[in-house]
């Protein structure tokens, strides 16, 4: 699960990738309501070991590491 809050509504984009910066899932990319979220990542199909997500909002960016362990 990723969780995160927005402090308005706005266009949001939610994409994870591999270590070498290609995309391999976008988990949101579209409106979402101001408050708290939860995404949940379903990794089936990828390997494990570390990705990263890169949250998209009206305010900025964010870059954050997750590690897919199964």
């Amino acid at each position: 699960m990723i969780e995160f809050a927005l402090p308005a509504a706005g266009r949001t984009s939610l994409t994870v990738y591999n270590q070498i910066g290609q995309a391999v899932r976008t988990l949101v990319d579209g409106q979402l309501t101001a408050g708290k979220h939860r995404i949940s990542f379903d990794g089936r199909g990828l390997p494990n070991g570390a990705y990263f997500y890169r949250l998209t909002t009206p305010d900025g960016a964010e870059v954050r590491k997750l590690l897919l362990v199964r």
